[in-house]
């Protein structure tokens, strides 16, 4: 891993962790990194490996960061992690800084060569300046004698350009 900052990492100003994290095309396949701190072992799963979690094991690096390459994959293969809590359960887990995932209903994560451009970072930038959020609660409140009500609360927030 080069370049990466495991103090910027821990102190919450490390913005661009999309680029280590997560699935990066490399020269010889692909590179697989995710931050699982507490888990026992951490291996990648998916199609390629009929989903056998002792296929592709990760290593351990500092900070709780662990790291595979696995070779052979092509550009929308899906994946995920499958991570080994000390209690001994195994959970599949989605790659938090995929940058494509399948669709629904399912929740793997899938390879992109949009990982390795440096428009996308540009891109994720500009788009951020002009996106729109909206948040749309519920609330569910109990009237005297009449039963239940929802109230429906929606803000939007509009982002200031830079």
């Amino acid at each position: 891993m080069e370049h990466f900052d495991l103090a910027a990492f821990y102190g919450g100003s490390a913005t661009e962790l999309y680029r280590t994290l997560g699935a990066h095309r490399t020269p010889d396949g692909w590179v697989f990194r995710v931050w699982a701190p507490h888990a026992v072992s951490v291996s990648v799963v998916g199609d390629f490996c009929a989903w056998d979690p002792t296929a592709h094991p990760m290593r351990r690096l500092d900070g709780g960061i662990w790291e595979t390459e696995v070779a052979g994959l092509s550009e929308y293969d899906t994946y995920k992690f499958a991570v080994t809590a000390q209690s001994g359960a195994v959970t599949f887990k989605a790659d938090p800084y995929a940058f494509h995932a399948e669709t629904r209903p399912g929740t793997a994560s899938s390879t992109s060569l949009r990982a390795t451009t440096g428009a996308t970072a540009r891109t994720l930038r500009q788009s951020s300046r002009s996106m729109t959020v909206r948040s749309t609660s519920t609330r569910s409140t109990s009237a005297r004698g009449g039963g239940a009500k929802t109230a429906i609360f929606t803000t939007t927030a509009r982002s200031r350009t830079s």
